[in-house]
């Protein structure tokens, strides 16, 4: 069992002196989810990643970097084309895109 690491923090109206404990363990499990969670936020950076999402004809996602905006039209239906593609690469090529998915002429 590990032995917890105590501070004195205050004393009570009937002085009792209130100790502020905490243990390794509440220490390291508050960093790690941190870490995790940075880790889920900034993605893998994968160059081969398209992930996409569209809500009538707009389509919202994040492109990897070896994806050209003209191959985009994979996120759309068959007979579609994706218009007014807009793409927000970053340094690594990888970012977000936007477009509409039209009838193809």
């Amino acid at each position: 069992m590990e032995r917890p690491f105590c501070l004195p923090t205050t004393m009570t109206p009937w002085g009792i002196r209130k100790l502020y404990c905490e243990t390794t363990m509440t220490k390291t499990l508050p960093a790690v989810f941190l870490i995790l969670l940075t880790a889920a936020c900034t993605g893998s950076g994968n160059p081969d990643r398209l992930t996409s999402d569209r809500n009538g004809n707009v389509v919202t996602g994040v492109v990897g970097a070896n994806w050209a905006d003209n191959e985009l039209d994979v996120t759309c239906n068959p007979g579609e084309t994706l218009t007014n593609v807009s793409v927000q690469r970053d340094a690594s090529g990888t970012g977000p895109f936007s477009g509409i998915c039209a009838a193809a002429l």
